[in-house]
Order: C-alpha cells, then sequence, then structure tokens
C-alpha cells in the first residue's frame, strides 16, 4: 500500500490529505496534483518547497504564500547585493560569506556549503518576486510574494555571471587592500580589484586594477599608496552638509537596526539548535542504556559525540 501526500490547492485552501490505492488511483492522483500545482504557478504563485530565506505563511486572498524568514532572508539579500555591486568578486567569496553566518543552513561536514548551493541562489529569479518554470512552459513572471532584491539589481548579478570565471581573492585580501570593490574604474566605472605583483627581484608590489575585459583600462594597475592616498585626500577635502549627516544618521541607524535584529535572530536560532542537539543526546543516552549489543552502542556513542561537537 502506497501513500501520497496531497499538495496545495491553487487557491491555497486544498485540504491536506493521504490516498491509498491501486497504480490506477495514484497516477490519477499524481496527474491531479500535478495540475493544481501548475494552475497555481500559473496564477503567479510559488508552490514548491520554501527556499532558504523564505517560509510559507496563511496570507488571507492568497492562501500559502512565500514570507521572509529571518534571519536567513537578510542573509541571502547582503550576499546576492554584495555579488552585484562588486564587494564579493566570486560566487567562492559568495559561499564564504555564507559560510561564515552562524544561522544559514550548512549542507557539508565542518560548517562548509557545497558550490552547487551558491550556484542555484544566484540565478534564482524567486528571490527577485518573481516564478518561472520551464517544465510547464509557464514564462517568467512576476510573483506575488515579495522579493529579497530588485530585479534590476538581479541583472546585474546574471550580466556579472555571463562575464565569466574570476580567481577568487584571498579570505585575507581585504585586510591589505581595503577599497577593493569600494572605488571604480574611471573608465568602465565597474568596482576594481586587487592584487600583488613578484617583481625580478622578488620583491612584492600591492596594486588596485581594473578586471573589465572590455575596458580600455583592462589590468592597468594603479599603486595601492598612489589611490589610497589620493583617496584619503578626497576624504578630508569633503565637507558634508547638517543635511547629509541627519540622512546619513538615518542610514546608520536603519542599519545598526538590521543588524541587531538579524543577531537576536542568528542568537535565537543557535539557542535552538543547542536544545535540540542536547534532547537528541538525552534521547541516545537513554537508548545506550536499554542496549545490549555493541555494536549499537559504539554507533549511539558516535552519534552523541557528533553532537557535543556541534554544541
Amino acid at each position: 500500500m502506497t501513500c501520497y501526500p496531497c499538495l496545495d490547492h491553487p487557491a491555497g485552501d486544498f485540504p491536506g490529505c493521504f490516498a491509498q490505492g491501486g497504480d490506477g488511483a495514484c497516477e490519477q492522483l499524481n496527474s491531479d496534483i500535478g495540475g493544481l500545482m501548475r494552475a497555481r504557478t500559473m496564477n503567479c504563485y510559488w508552490c514548491f518547497q520554501a527556499p532558504i530565506g523564505y517560509r510559507y505563511e496563511r496570507v488571507s486572498e492568497h492562501g500559502n504564500l512565500l514570507v521572509r524568514e529571518e534571519p536567513n532572508a537578510t542573509i541571502i539579500q547582503e550576499a546576492l547585493e554584495g555579488f552585484a555591486t562588486g564587494r564579493f568578486e566570486t560566487q567562492v567569496e559568495v559561499r564564504r560569506f555564507l559560510e561564515s553566518q552562524p544561522a544559514f543552513p550548512k549542507d557539508l561536514p565542518g560548517g562548509k556549503i557545497r558550490n552547487q548551493r551558491v550556484f542555484d541562489i544566484v540565478r534564482r529569479p524567486v528571490y527577485v518576486g518573481y516564478i518561472e518554470a520551464e517544465n510547464w512552459n509557464i514564462a517568467l513572471r512576476k510573483g506575488h510574494h515579495e522579493g529579497l532584491i530588485s530585479y534590476e539589481t538581479f541583472e546585474k548579478i546574471q550580466d556579472r555571471l555571463l562575464e565569466g570565471a574570476k580567481a577568487p581573492a584571498r579570505k585575507d585580501i581585504n585586510e591589505d587592500f581595503p577599497l577593493r570593490g569600494f572605488v571604480t574604474c574611471d573608465d568602465c566605472e565597474r568596482p576594481l580589484t586587487a592584487c600583488w605583483s613578484t617583481s625580478k627581484t622578488g620583491k612584492k608590489h600591492p596594486y588596485y586594477l581594473c578586471h573589465n575585459k572590455a575596458c580600455e583600462s583592462h589590468r592597468k594597475s594603479i599603486p595601492r599608496d598612489k589611490l589610497e592616498t589620493e583617496f584619503e585626500a578626497i576624504l578630508q577635502s569633503m565637507q558634508p552638509t547638517e543635511n547629509l549627516f541627519v540622512i546619513v544618521k538615518t542610514m546608520f541607524k536603519h542599519a545598526w537596526n538590521q543588524r541587531l535584529i538579524q543577531s537576536k535572530d542568528t542568537m535565537s536560532k543557535l539557542r535552538q539548535d543547542v536544545k535540540k542537539a542536547e534532547r537528541q543526546i538525552d534521547q541516545l543516552l537513554d537508548r545506550i542504556v536499554d542496549a545490549e549489543n555493541a555494536s549499537v552502542i559504539r554507533a549511539y556513542e558516535t552519534k552523541i559525540a557528533k553532537l557535543e561537537k556541534q554544541n
């Protein structure tokens, strides 16, 4: 006997149920579910598993609708906007950023993330508030859910992906080049990257440079000290107005509040994970007491050791 769970109705109120029967009944049920999901997708609703950063919530007149799930929604938003602006030069740097966030779900041992996950995140229109389903011949369209980034930001990301692969920066590169990704090329207005260059004598020299192959300044190097000295001179010459101080204060306050909310959500998630791990350890300890088989006991002890490392 096989059971198949029903999915949401296109209107969002199809009752959950389980159907049992022969192959013919199961095939008919699967066909009906597929038709309902396709109809809901055509009506501009996401009807698949909620992506990272979203969760489903019952919303009046919509049924189950994707809504932001913090702190992962803010984490993905920062990752995508950082990649679009050049703060993160490569997908590897995006992956490192996501791995540095305690609350972001990891899919490899040691708190690592698969490259495929980053590959999918930077290409999914669902994060822009759009949906599409090529298997059902449903073209890209505006969805009813809120996007994490703007469509303009999404287009910048796709343009960067079409530029081709780039060597990922070292993890400590920003310590040597603090303006990397923030200063743009005067010719093409793309963010400058940076590197260390070794001379014939073996001495290393720091440079900023443009990586855009279509730019006339491609690979033309600017000594780090020269660029950063001129940047400092520009900062010292700037005299902000009183109105600008008010705007900047408001922006920093908003950014601080966002970070504070994200930190609280992260701490809450970590506390939940710790409690969950402690419950699992207690359950395994109870099983060890009742177990008589030595191999089973060793398996439980190994699992407990893994859970304790997570804590």
